[in-house]
This record gives C-alpha cells, structure tokens and sequence, in this order.
C-alpha cells in the first residue's frame, strides 16, 4: 500500500488548459508552442498547437468531472480538426478523467485507421498520465495544482511571504518555514490504489505440510508491517523457489507478500504482476480474490478491478477487504458515490473505512476523510503505511488554506490530528531510521517535519531536517526547511555553504527563499546572483514584480536608498497596484520622516486591496497598518487572517487592534475562543489585562496582573497596571497600600511608570515614599523636566512629609549646607543613599564620602576646612536645606533652562530686567484660555453636540462642565421640549419592564439638586459603567490633591479673578463624595463590553465623547436598557449607533411627581432652578410659576423673571407661551396686589414682544383679554385697583375686523378663555381647572417647532 493520494487537478476549464499549455512546451522542449485562443473561443477542435521531435503536435483540452470522457467525444473533435485542414502529425486529448481501459483501446484502434490513412494519429493522456508528466515538471506542478509537492502558491509568493522579515525583525517572525507549507509536503502525490498491507497479507493456517516455512512467510508479514521490504526480500529469497512448496497456500501467501514488498518499495507494476500471479495459484481463495483486483487496480485497470471483486463478492458477501478494493475501483472508474451497496455493518470495519477515506479525500471533504482514516490508525498495533496514511491526511487538511497555516491558522482540531498523527510515530528518530526504502523515507521524513512546523515544534523539525539531509541531500522540502534554519540563526556561512554552487539544480522555491534572505541581509552581490538564476526560470508577471520588488529591498538593506526609491517607483509605473510595492515603499518613507507620502502609499496599498487577494498581500497591508497605529483598518485585515485564533503573533496584532480600536466586545469573544494553554501565556495574559483595563473589568485585571507581577517583580508596567486595578476596587485597600508599602523596586526601563507608582503611594497615606521614589528618579535623570516636573509638583504638594514642613537644624544624610568663604558660595548636599548609579549634580555626596564627614553635625554658624585642589579654604555654614528643596530648585532652573519642558509644570518668567513684576505672560494665557472657551460656547450654541465634546474643547470633565455650567454665557442643552419627547420619555416610565443607564452629568445633577434617593426607585437598580465611577474617583483624588485656590481669566476686555475658600472647597468635595457614595449603594457599577460590531457612526462617537459617556451609551444597547441623560446634544446623536430609548431628567421629575414620589413644591424648586441656571429647554407650567409666587405675593419673585427672560428666545413656540403667561396673570391677579400684578404683566408683555414686531398687538390683546375676563370675577374695588395701576396695559390694541380667521395665538387665547369659570361659578385653582390640558400649559423654555 502506498501512503499517498491521488493529485487534484485545477479547478476550471481555462487553468487547466493553461497548465497543459506550460506542461507540454516544457515536456517538448519548445518555445515556439502556442495556444489557439481562450475558453469558450473557435478553435478548429484544438487548444495547443507544438513541436516534439520534428512532429507537428496538436492538444484538445477536456477538463471533466462529472460529464463522462466518451470515444464520440474523440471523434467530434477530431471532425473539427480534419474540417478545419489544420496541418498535424498527431492530436493528443488531455483530459481529468480517470482512465478506463475499454476507450484507450478504442481510441488506439481510430488512431491506427487514420495513420493508414495518412492522416494524423490521436492519443488519449488521462489524469494519471498527465500526474506522471507533472512530477517530472514541478515548476508547472506547484503553479496549477492544489496540494502538490512545492506549492500551490506562486513561487514568488513562496519566498514574498518571507518578506513579512522584511518590515519585522527576524525575530519577530510569524514563522520559522515557508509559507506554502504544501510546498514542503510529500507523500501525497499518488493515489491511493491498494488497501492497508495488513488486510492484503495471509496470515498461516497452522495446517501447512511445511510449518518452517509458514513460520518464515509470518516474520515476512511482520517485516512488511513494520515497513522493512529489504529484509523481507530477504526472507523471501532465502525460502528459493516457491514452486517447489509442497502446499499451494504458502506459494499464494510467498507471491502475495512479495507483492507487498514491491508496493511499499514502490514497483507498482511488479507488484500488480505478483497479485496476479498470487491469485492465479488458488483463484477460489478470499484473499485470491482480492489480490487480483489490487493487481488491476494498480495496473489502472478498473473495469477488470471491479470484474474481480464483483465475482470475490458473490462467493464472500460479507468480506470487507473486498468491499474495501470494490469501493477503491468505481472510484477508479469515475463512480461519484462508490460507497453505495456497501452493507451498514461493514462501513465500520478497517478496509472499508480506509478505502472511504480516500474517496472523501477526492471529493475534498478532507476533514471526514481525516476521521475515517484515524479511526484505522486507533485500532490495535496499525500498521506503518496506516500511520504514514493518517499523517498525510492530517497534513493534507491543515495546509488546505496554505497561507493560514503559516500562520499559525489551524483549528484546534486539526491541531490535535497532527499532534496524535506524530505520537503514533514515536520515536520518531527511530521510525525514520529504520526507514528501509529510500522513497518511503522521504516522503515520512518530510512529512515528520512539515508536521512539526505546523505544531510549532520548531527545534525538533529542524534537527530532523538536518538528519534527513544526510540521507536525501537534495530532497526539496527537507532541503528549504535548513535553509531557513540558517537564516533564522544567521548562520550565513552555513547558508552559503549549503547552497552555493548549487542555484542550478536548486528548485525555484529555495531559490525564491535565497533571494528573499540576501534582499533582508541588504547582500546585493549575493542578491544578484540568485536572482540571476531565478530570471531564467519560467515565471507570471506577478513573479515578476514580486522578485524586482525584493530587488528594491535588498538596496534599501544594503544603504543605497536612491536606488531603492527609484527600483520601486519604475515597478509601480508599470504595475500601479502592486501591494508589496506600495507598503514597503510607505515603510521607507516612514522611515525617512516623509509622513505625507507615507500615509499616501499606505491608503494605495490599502486600496489595491480586494475580495481575492492572496492573504500574504493582505498581512503586508495589515502589519503595515498596525505599525501606523491605523487599527481599525488593520484589524479588518487580520480578521480576514485569522481563522482559528492561537498563540501566536498572527493573533496577538489582532486582539491588539480589536482593543485599540474600541472593538471590545470582538475582542472578547475572540479571547474566549483561545486554547486554554495559549490563553493563559504572559503575552495573552497582558492583552486579555489591557481588555479588562477598557471595560473597567477591574478584578478580572488584576488577577490577570498578579500572575504577571508573581511572574516578573520587577515589571513596572505590569505593577502599575495592578495597582491600578487594586485602586478602583473598594475592598482592595488594603491590599494595595501593603504592596506601596513594601515599596517594590523596579528594573528601571520604564522611568515613568515609576511616577505613576509614587502618586499611588501619596494618594494611600505614603507620601515619605513617593517623594523619596521621585527624588532618586529625578537624582539619575537630573536632566530629564518631565521627571523634574513630576518631583516639584510633589514637593509643592507634600507638606505632611517631614523633611519639607522642617527646616534642618544640623548637617545630616539629606541635607544640603550651604557655604561661604569671602565672596565664594558653594552647596554641598548629602544624599540618602550610599549608592546611586549614573551622573548626578555636582553638589551630590554620599553620606561615607570624606566630604560628607567633615560636614555631619555642623549647625549654622560653623566653620569647615574643605580642599579646593589649590589648598584649603575655609567656609562657614550659612544656612541647611532639605535635600528635597535643593533638588526642588534643581527643577526650578532647569524648567526655566528648558526651551520646551515636558511633563505637568513649566516655568514662567515673571521679574523684568529692573526687578519689577510683569504679569503679561500670565494674562496673555488667561486671554488665550477664555477666548477658547468663548468660541467652544458658540460653537455648542450654534451646533448642539454633546456635552462631553464641549468639555474637551475647554480642557474639563462633563461632570465639573454640569456642575459648574456657565450660565451667563450660554444656555445647557437639556431638551428639544417638544410635547412629543415629553410624552415618549413619559410612556417608558409608565410602561416599564426597562433597565435604566445613568450618565455621570445626570447623575450629579440629581444627586445635587437633592433628589437621588426620592426617584432613584422608579428607576430600579440602574446600571452605570465602570468608566464613569474611575472618571469620578479621578475628580475627587484631583480635588483633594491639588485643590484650586485662585482662577484668573478675561472678559469683555477685563481680567477677572475669583478667590476659592477653603469652606467652597470642602462643599464641592462633600458633593463628590456624596455622588460616590449614592453610585456605589444604589447602582450597578459594571464593565462594558461595546457593540458587536463598530461602525463609523460608532468611530465618529469615540472621537467625540470621553470613555465613561461612550461607555454609559454602550452599557445601554448592551442591555436594551434606556439611557437617562440630560445631555441634550448626546441625546440626539445615540440613534446614530442604535439607542433609541434615552430621555431626559424632566420627564423623570414629572413622573415622580405625578406618581408621589416627589412633592410637587420640590419638583417646582428644581425646575425653576434649571431655568435660572439657564437650562434648556425646560417645560414650565403656570401652576409652577405660581408656586414660586405664593411664596412671597408682596412683591417680584427674581425667579419669575428668570423664567420669563427665557420666553424673549426666538425658538420659543410662541402660542404655548402666550397660553402660559395668560394662565399665569389670569392667577396672579387673585394672589398680588395690584402693583404687583401689573409689574408680572409688564414682565411677561416684553419677554413675548422681544423681537416679534409682527406679533406684538396680538400677543398684548391676548393678555390684556385674559386679564379683563379674569377682572369680571372679581370684586370692584379690586378691579378698580387693578385699572389704576395697569392703565395703558389694559388697552388692547384695535384689531382689524375684517379678518375673520383667528390667528394661533387668538385661538388659543379664546380656548383658554372658554376653559376659565363662568361668572359667578365656583373658582376653580388654576391647576384643577387645567388638569386635562397639562402638555398645552407647559411651556417647553426654547423649544421650536
């Protein structure tokens, strides 16, 4: 039995006539070979016309699969060739279909007629002919057939592949073999006709007349299982002649095994005599039966295969080897379901599973063809060729995507195939040592190491490679598996020696490798010379391109950069979408500082891109893009790569650019689908924490992290990381102040994640040692203002630190002396440590140097000899300082030094030449900063965009922008305050059955306007993201840490400054705290996750919004819940990605009201409170504008006019508002005195008049209206009164009568007139008697229709 499998052929009509094209002018060695057009075209019969020794050559192309290959196929052809008078010697049919023996020799009898004749003779080649042919012509093998020796990929692809090497370190390789992992596959090139060696041998009866040589004939059965044919020839020659057995069965059984012994040696013909012969001895026999039909099967004889086992079958029904051999010849003879008739009960036995095996192999259901053959090998003691089989298999269908296995892409599955498919090999050295025929240890020698790259085993590979070379020194794959080896080692010696000498013989695939290798090493000699060779050989244009573009390459290596600039345009001149060009010239550029032309060939490589592209083009793309930090864009191209997630690098950049790209919740489940022991590695470990540390997945970071800092102590990024994560959980405290307090030391290449570690430790009690952690940070970079900056802020901020709130009375070990002799000042200062590394101030001693001892315990006033080289002088101590404070100043000077300082202080020079103060740069920044703030305002006035897109543009928080609105300046979008939005808000209340997401901004504006708790029921357990709750523990750390004391800014030309106290202080942190508290006991703090899929709508609103409101929209459509916000501007862009459900506070505070959860009087204090602090639009209803004036009816309530200013907006809906003001004065002449009323109805006139010249008269008759029907309910006196004080307001405007259509306001004025009491009648309060009408009553403050 041979371990190999039929070769498949190119999948359409045009490739393949394509590949006889380039098959046949190699095979007739002749250029001048041409094809007669295209597919579907005219072409007389013929599609090749060649020379083959002198004769004219013609070839007719049949790709068939299902339609049958019949003689009247050959003559209609053949018709169209003699009707076209087409001058040939002779025509050759290729065709895919499998042979049949009946047609070759019907075939062959035309031939023969025509030839006497005198016309040209005609030749069938079929599928296993043109496989033979193909063998021998590799070059064309690996271009056209899937799953052939050396490659289905171009061979250019072979080694661009490798230039992944160029734009990443050879060690950062994705991997250490060729991309085309079919290229280094062997042993799958035949098929498979013959059965496992186990079912075709004999076993002995126990009955022969000779049981020494039965006993011979068994250890010759075993020899072959173990797959050793040499030692059983041997056995075998050594029993003589077999003739001469005195028992028939023993010369079937010697005949039978000998056959074995030539198949496996692989002597297909010889074989096929010897089954023949077998069965000839005793034909009745089971297994006579079954070697004659394996004989023709060999001989490709399958109708005289099938003849055979159909007559084996009706003497043994129930045999499976010959089901098994009945199955292998109709799918020889082209039967598309051979397994038909086959009895159920014998589909499970061995034979017939590994016949069925290679029919799912041809059909291309791999992975079935796969589990067939591996339940064979999990049968007891299997035999060798059943274990190479099973290997193959294993192999064929990993590499079924080529380009993905390089990559690392197999699915788990497939993995675990090729794993168990080696351990049945184990030990493998030994296996492929006594590996006896040379063939055979090719093909498992190769396949051995194909298997161990792909299971990334790649040392044992390469030492098996390295074995397998001194057996079969020019076997192909073994051979590029060493070179790569070499190259990864940069063994280049080796590698020369390897291959040097050799180009000529060497196979374009390691050719393309060399070139590749040489282009990287920047060896352009070396480069040359391969490529010399590779010019010679036939290649496609994209080859090509491919190898010109490694050219380029290797100058860019090699230093000559113009030549590799100008290499690369004239190939995209030529061919203007060549990817490879494109990302590497982008890399060039990029490296030369030239980022506009980069980003340009970057967008071109990314446009060349399509559906089809091979996926090596799509990784340069990808990778490139990554390197850009573009990673949205990148990860759309990995995830067309990565088909089965894993560890490896391939996987790594994906999950990279799924988190920083926002794609959280893609990342997630990619996370999820990793093998547990890939999962659970530092790398994944660290990119799995970066996820938790996005979605505020705070104690899934942190044991992620712990691992890692158990791992690597020294680690600071991965300490920081965890202290962070230890930070944002409540009950970690303690925890996170015992590790600060161990005060870890870290390996020191992260300097800034020092800082981060020492502001940790002040933020939990540990001050003395963030201090001391920056001093000696900023003590080995003195030059570094970054580092400065940190340390001086905290100095400025450490008073508790006993070192800064006292002055030094006595030199000690951190104390600096400063010294005077004369008119000489010198500073000496005492470090802490007695070591330190690096060049430090020059002032800096140790505590043990000689300097350090003459100064210890001196006080102020001493005196001190110190040598000055030129002899001693003597100083007296003037004064101590800290050394915290003389480092200070160190930072000081620098900063002022420093042209453009780093970090989070700069120096500003306020002292003029005369010693005077000029506070013009100070100023000139307060101007800078309220003019940006002005046009941020104007911009959010004119625009509406959300209120975390503001705070960004004026450097805040949306919370502080909430909290301390600039009401003077602009209006807080809150609400469109149509009746609409009121009512939709209103009904989701009512419905219920929701879940409710609160944006941080709302929920500080509840908690203080004071009714968290008296609403936060209606809402049940509301959600809030994790993001949010960090965001505010941010604020709060900020606040306490460095409390603003002073603001200075500019306006109307003026310099304004407001002085903070400390009692304001302490009340906006008790805030803060407050809304912590009311986060952590009343709502569900959770990570986010994100939206499945982001979109641009869900980029434009990453762009724009900060985490925790990005988050608390996210959190919502997670949950289906509805979003509470009183962020108008936000409001209005969530539909864009999905949420529709998000309403406002009012609506809220409507509720609560109507259901009793909320006093009405309180409701009223809050509204207008919104109004005056220039909320809008706000709904205001008469009812609560009275409440506010039946708080005081002697005179005008300022929030009155308040309100009504807001009427003066030309967005207001000007007949609510009239309605409003009527039921409003139509109140207040009851409830006022006179004087008052008139001012409210002065008031109210102006505010509806501003700016509405048109609708003046009609809005004054509408009021002076309501006003006179009110007046006939009241007493005399009063209405007296009233007219007295109210004069010319009363007068209505005379009104045109001939207009008898009533305009909006008119009718809504008569409508609330009619609803009004008539005289007489009871009065109604005001709120009873439009109870009904609440919506019309309600005023939306700015709103439009």
């Amino acid at each position: 039995m041979t371990v190999t499998i039929e070769l498949a052929f190119p999948e359409n009509e045009d490739l393949f006539e394509e590949m006889c094209f380039h098959l046949y002018r190699k095979d007739w060695n002749d250029p001048g070979c041409v094809r007669l057009g295209g597919q579907g075209q005219g072409q007389f019969g013929l599609d090749i016309l060649g020379t083959q020794n002198g004769k004219q050559m013609g070839i007719q192309c049949k790709h068939y699969v299902k339609k049958p290959f019949t003689l009247s196929t050959v003559k209609n052809d053949v018709e169209k060739a003699d009707t076209a008078g087409i001058a040939v010697d002779h025509v050759i049919f290729a065709t895919t279909a499998p042979s049949k023996s009946e047609l070759v020799l019907k075939v062959r009898e035309l031939s023969e007629t025509r030839r006497k004749l005198g016309k040209f003779t005609v030749s069938v080649a079929f599928w296993q002919e043109l496989s033979c042919m193909l063998r021998l012509n590799k070059e064309v093998a690996r271009e056209y057939i899937p799953g052939f020796p050396g490659g289905t990929l171009l061979l250019a692809k072979e080694a661009a592949e490798q230039t992944l090497a160029i734009v990443r370190s050879s060690s950062d390789r994705d991997s250490d073999f060729q991309a085309d992992m079919r290229g280094q596959l062997t042993g799958i090139a035949d098929h498979m006709s013959s059965m496992a060696t186990a079912a075709s041998l004999p076993e002995s009866r126990g009955t022969e007349a000779e049981p020494l040589i039965a006993k011979s004939l068994d250890l010759v059965r075993d020899k072959l299982l173990e797959g050793r044919p040499k030692e059983a020839f041997e056995l075998l020659d050594s029993l003589g002649n077999p003739d001469r057995f005195t028992d028939t069965y023993s010369q079937f059984r010697w005949h039978t095994n000998r056959a074995a012994a030539l198949l496996l040696d692989g002597k297909k013909a010889d074989a096929a005599r010897e089954y023949l012969a077998a069965a000839a001895i005793d034909p009745k026999l089971e297994k006579a039966w079954s070697n004659r039909a394996h004989g023709h099967l060999l001989l490709n004889d399958a109708n005289a295969a099938l003849e055979a086992t159909c007559e084996g079958l009706a003497a043994y029904p129930q045999s499976a080897p010959l089901w098994a051999l009945h199955v292998a010849a109709k799918q020889l003879a082209g039967d598309a379901e051979p397994e038909c008739g086959v009895p159920k009960h014998l589909l499970d036995t061995s034979d017939v599973r590994f016949s069925l095996s290679q029919v799912r192999h041809k059909q291309g259901r791999l992975e079935e063809s796969l589990d067939l053959i591996r339940l064979c090998a999990e049968e007891e003691a299997p035999s060798l060729e059943t274990r190479r089989c099973y290997l193959a298999a294993a192999i064929s269908w990993a590499i079924e995507d080529p380009v993905a296995a390089y990559h690392d892409q197999l699915l788990p599955k497939q993995r675990e195939a090729l794993a168990d498919a080696l351990r049945r090999l184990e030990p493998l050295d030994a296996t492929l040592a006594a590996l006896q025929i040379d063939g055979v240890s090719e093909e498992l020698c190769n396949n051995v190491c194909v298997a161990l790259l792909l299971t990334r085993n790649l040392a044992r590979a390469w030492a098996i490679a390295s074995t397998g070379l001194a057996r079969h020194p020019d076997l192909e794959g073994l051979l590029r598996i060493r070179v790569n080896e070499l190259a990864d080692k940069e063994d280049f010696v080796g590698l020369h020696h390897l291959t040097d000498g050799r180009y000529n013989e060497l196979p374009t695939s390691t050719l393309a490798t060399l070139a590749e290798i040489s282009a990287n090493k920047g060896d352009v000699a070396w480069h040359q010379s391969v490529m010399a060779i590779l010019e010679k050989r036939e290649r496609t244009a994209q080859q090509a391109a491919d190898f010109r573009a490694l050219t380029s390459h290797a100058h860019w290596e090699a230093g000559n950069k113009e030549m590799a600039f100008r290499l690369s345009n004239e190939l995209l001149a030529e061919q203007p979408n060549h990817v490879l060009t494109h990302a590497l010239l982008a890399r060039r550029l990029m490296h030369t500082g030239k980022i506009e032309p980069a980003s340009q060939h970057a967008e071109l490589a990314l446009q060349a891109l399509h559906s089809n592209s091979p996926l090596s083009d799509v990784l340069y793309v990808a990778d490139l893009l990554y390197d850009r930090n573009q990673y949205p864009e990148a990860a759309a191209l990995y995830e067309r790569a990565v088909i089965s997630p894993a560890g490896n690098g391939l996987t790594q950049r994906y999950l990279a650019c799924l988190i920083e790209s926002g794609q959280r919740r893609k990342a997630h489940d990619v996370l999820n689908t990793l093998p547990p022991e890939a999962r659970n590695t530092p790398v994944f470990r660290r990119i799995e924490s970066n996820l938790a540390r996005q979605m505020g997945d705070w104690p899934r970071m942190r044991d992620l992290l712990k691992q890692e800092l158990d791992r690597m102590p020294t680690d600071s990024g991965v300490a920081v990381g965890y202290i962070g994560a230890l930070h944002r959980i409540p009950g970690e405290k303690g925890v996170l102040k015992a590790y600060l307090a161990s005060n870890p030391t870290f390996d020191g290449k992260q300097p800034f994640n020092e800082v981060e570690v020492a502001k940790y430790q002040r933020e939990h009690g540990l001050p003395e040692l963030a201090i001391k952690r920056l001093y000696r940070l900023f003590r080995s970079r003195p030059n570094d203002s970054a580092i400065g900056g940190y340390f001086l802020a905290q100095v400025q901020i450490g008073t508790a630190v006993p070192e800064l709130a006292h002055a030094p009375t006595v030199v000690a070990a951190g104390v600096a002396a400063h010294l005077r002799s004369g008119s000489e000042s010198r500073d000496i200062a005492i470090d802490l440590d007695e070591a330190f590394e690096g060049e430090t101030w020059p002032e800096l001693v140790r505590p043990a140097s000689d300097l350090a001892g003459k100064l210890l315990g001196k006080v102020i006033g001493d005196k001190v000899t110190l040598s000055r080289g030129i002899g001693d002088v003597e100083y007296e101590i003037v004064g101590l300082s800290a050394l915290y404070w003389f480092a200070a100043a160190k930072v000081h000077k620098l900063l002022a030094e420093t042209a453009n300082p780093a970090g989070p202080l700069w120096s500003v020079n306020l002292e003029k030449a005369d010693g005077e103060f000029d506070f013009g740069p100070l100023l000139a920044m307060a101007q800078h900063k309220s003019a940006l703030v002005a046009d941020a305002l104007k911009s959010y006035t004119q625009l509406r965009f959300p209120l975390a897109t503001l705070a960004q543009l004026i450097g805040t928080q949306p919370l502080t922008l909430m909290l301390d609105w600039p009401y003077a300046k602009a209006s807080l979008f809150v609400s469109i305050g149509t009746q609409e939005e009121r009512e939709a808000a209103l009904e989701l209340l009512a419905v219920g059955g929701k879940r409710f997401v609160i944006d941080l901004p709302t929920l500080g504006e509840l908690v203080g306007t004071g009714v968290f708790q008296r609403v936060i029921p209606l809402l049940g357990r509301p959600l809030v993201p994790q993001s949010a709750r960090e965001e505010l523990t941010n604020i709060i750390q900020y606040q306490e840490t460095v409390p603003l004391s002073m603001s200075l800014w500019e306006e109307d030309g003026q310099y304004m400054r407001r002085d903070v106290t400390p009692e304001q202080l302490e009340c906006r942190l008790a805030l803060l705290r407050e809304i912590l508290a009311c986060l952590d006991e009343f709502c569900e703090v959770t990570p986010v996750l994100g939206p499945e899929h982001v979109t641009d709508n869900h980029r434009m609103l990453e762009r724009h919004l900060d985490n925790a409101t990005l988050d608390a929209v996210y959190l919502a459509l997670e949950h289906d819940a509805v979003l509470l916000s009183d962020d108008g501007g936000l409001r209005l862009v969530v539909p864009s990605v999905g949420l529709t459900n998000a309403i406002a506070l009012q609506p809220l505070l409507m509720f609560a009201r109507d259901s009793g959860g909320l006093d009405n009087s309180r409701y009223v204090d809050i509204v207008l409170s919104k109004v005056m602090r220039n909320h809008s639009f706000i709904s205001v209803s008469a009812e609560d504008l009275l409440c506010l004036v039946r708080s005081d009816t002697t005179k005008v309530a300022a929030g009155i006019v308040s309100v009504f200013n807001t009427f003066r907006s030309r967005t207001l809906n000007l007949q609510i508002g009239v309605l409003v003001a009527a039921a409003f004065l139509s109140s207040v002449v009851r409830l006022c005195p006179p004087a008052i009323t008139a001012e409210y109805f002065e008031i109210v006139l102006k505010a509806l008049q501003q700016d509405r010249p048109a609708d003046a008269e009609a809005v004054h008759h509408a009021l002076a209206a309501a006003m006179e029907h009110e007046m006939q309910n009241l007493p005399k006196t009063l209405v007296k009164h009233l007219r007295r004080e109210m004069g010319e307001l009363l007068a209505r405007p005379e009104r045109q009568r001939r207009h008898t259509q009533l305009t909006p306001i008119a009718r809504g004025v008569r409508e609330f007139i009619m609803s009004m009491p008539q005289l007489g009648e009871t009065h109604k309060p005001l709120s009873s008697s439009i109870q009904t009408q609440r919506p019309p009553s309600e005023v939306g403050v700015f709103s439009s229709e």
